[in-house]
């Protein structure tokens, strides 16, 4: 039984080995030295040196060996120590074959448990064990680690999870959930290991905890999710009056400090007592995701909405009262990575959102991009090239350029539904308290059937209804009922085109011009037949503009209703120099009253 992810995994865990290397480690015994000439006098520490001044250069000389994994950072527990203090619990697990029998291995463990060295340890290694242990002490994979010396350990686990730690070669199809950072552990010699690239290597253990330790303030989340890019929200869980008061005191300053560093600072106890935020979430929430409707009825409070929020991302545990920003869209981050500040009320707050605001890393910052490449598509004609250039390009030559043209209309609906990130950022929080089924919040969607499309994001039904011989509906069942309103010319174009769910090429839409005539005509509020001809016409017409501007009426009476993640699946599309289709699957067209 599996945890789902929809539900906050807390505790971040570093999964060891048990070996002789790390049990004989967990009773330190204090520094490794180990003997070199004078020219290694550098590494000895000043007030050695100071001391020696007048003996050194007559004998050898005895440095800490940086190589010994008992020494490096003290020893490996003692890196393992600051591992703790950053949140990370530890948890062993067997491996391999040790020197130790099995009461002395088992009491050995116990004792370390006994002394909180260590959290616990597993009975085995298999994949089942770890997905176990995600359960029993509430694990959060994806920030989460398992080291281990022998490679079948890491590659069993990578058969079910995909780590978080080589997220950029992510297949976005991938069904694996994100999970543990896998590290091989090796040996100064192990040289013959064949390792899959997303598994990480180190041979220096100490070394390698202690990096993780000074990335506490960093944190995972389990997917991503654009709209949360350079919003620093503050998160508190309980209510701290001075943080609060400052933050009511300084609101407009705040905003304009993140709006200098391209983010959009986040408050929500402000945001929720907006009189226009039920409206927005609602216009919001209907265009992005049309199968489900928002009354309002619900009360949206400021601790409700935090929950979720860190419930849907699924992040660990970390200090609170603090500010979270994802990290997503600078150059060469990780799109899942969290960065999280905490504030403290003994010290001035106003200087600690000074300190914070002029030490993070400005979104989109490229400042390690020293070239881009340019597609050939995007270089500007000089004049010299003017006369290659075609002086009349073809229909299917221009599509892309006409036929995804969206009205002015449709264009401010898009930008008022964007501008407002805050405002978008908690219609999103509140769209997921949908997705947890309770019953009390069930009431507010219209159609229960709908919850798996808001996950999957997979079209829902298109109906054509013809109310009489001389015209049709379009509706999308599935969002409402909504209705597509088009006129004449570019409905008949449509319904073309769904009677060829194979495609046809623009070019070649004059070998069809008899079709769509009868279906025009049909529908057509013209009484001259001259008339409706010459629109064919000039439809048909592979020189003429006027299948593109009738492809980009039919895109905007779509995307005016619905965002255009859903609605390309209902308008036409195409790539150059290929047939133009609709790509909705025929199973999910029904026409209705085919006169």
């Amino acid at each position: 039984m599996e945890q789902p992810l929809s539900s906050r995994q807390i505790q971040k865990l570093i999964f060891l080995p048990i070996n002789d290397i790390i049990l004989t480690d967990s009773e330190y015994v204090g520094p490794i030295y180990k003997t070199v000439d004078r020219d290694m006098w550098y590494l000895k520490p000043i007030w050695t040196r100071i001391i020696h001044w007048k003996s050194y250069k007559n004998r050898m000389v005895e440095v800490l060996d940086p190589h010994n994994e008992n020494n490096f950072r003290g020893s490996i527990w003692k890196a393992v120590e600051k591992c703790k203090e950053a949140g990370y619990k530890i948890i062993l697990f067997p491996e391999q074959k040790t020197n130790f029998n099995s009461d002395e291995l088992i009491q050995g463990l116990n004792q370390l448990q006994k002394n909180e060295v260590i959290y616990d340890y597993l009975k085995g290694n298999n994949i089942n064990d770890f997905k176990e242990a995600i359960i029993k002490y509430d694990i959060n994979p994806h920030n989460s680690y398992i080291f281990s010396r022998k490679p079948e350990v890491l590659t069993h686990v990578l058969e079910y999870f995909l780590p978080i730690n080589k997220l950029y070669l992510q297949d976005k199809l991938s069904p694996s959930p994100l999970g543990f950072n896998l590290v091989l552990w090796e040996t100064a010699t192990d040289n013959s290991y064949s390792i899959p690239n997303l598994i990480s290597s180190t041979k220096e253990l100490p070394s390698f905890l202690g990096d993780i330790a000074h990335k506490e303030i960093h944190i995972y989340a389990s997917k991503h999710f654009r709209l949360f890019e350079d919003k620093i929200i503050y998160i508190e869980d309980s209510l701290n009056e001075t943080i609060n008061n400052y933050i009511l005191d300084n609101y407009n300053w705040l905003l304009e400090q993140a709006s200098k560093k391209g983010c959009c600072f986040v408050y929500l106890p402000k945001i929720v007592e907006s009189k226009n935020l039920t409206k927005f979430i609602s216009d919001y929430l209907n265009y992005h995701y049309p199968q489900i409707q928002f009354s309002g009825r619900h009360k949206l409070s400021a601790d409700l909405l935090t929950s979720k929020l860190l419930e849907f991302l699924n992040l660990p545990g970390f200090k609170i009262p603090a500010l979270l920003r994802n990290r997503g869209s600078i150059y060469n981050t990780n799109p899942n990575e969290y960065s999280f500040y905490v504030l403290k009320s003994t010290t001035s707050i106003n200087t600690q959102f000074e300190n914070y605001f002029n030490g993070i890393q400005p979104a989109n910052d490229t400042s390690e991009v020293r070239f881009r490449l340019v597609e050939e598509n995007d270089k500007k004609y000089d004049s010299e090239d003017l006369v290659d250039i075609p002086a009349k390009l073809s229909a299917d030559e221009l599509f892309d350029e006409n036929a995804h043209k969206l009205s002015e209309e449709v264009i401010k609906k898009i930008e008022y539904l964007k501008k407002e990130g805050q405002y978008s950022l908690l219609a999103e929080i509140a769209l997921r308290l949908f997705e947890g089924n309770e019953n009390k919040l069930l009431k507010h969607v219209s159609s229960r059937q709908a919850f798996p499309k808001i996950k999957s994001s997979e079209p829902g039904k298109l109906q054509i209804e013809w109310t009489s011989k001389y015209n049709f509906q379009i509706y999308l069942p599935d969002y409402g009922n909504m209705i597509v309103e088009m006129p004449r010319l570019p409905k008949a174009l449509y319904y073309f085109f769904l009677k060829h769910p194979e495609g046809v090429m623009l070019n070649n839409l004059a070998d069809f011009k008899e079709e769509i005539l009868s279906i025009y005509s049909r529908i057509s509020n013209f009484s001259d037949k001259n008339e409706i001809e010459e629109n064919i016409n000039r439809l048909t017409d592979p020189f003429d503009n006027s299948v593109n501007v009738n492809c980009s009426r039919i895109k905007n009476a779509f995307v005016k209703l619905i965002d255009d993640d859903l609605a390309k699946y209902y308008y036409i599309t195409g790539e150059r120099g290929q047939a133009k289709k609709i790509t909705l699957p025929i199973n999910l067209i029904r026409i209705i009253n085919n006169y």
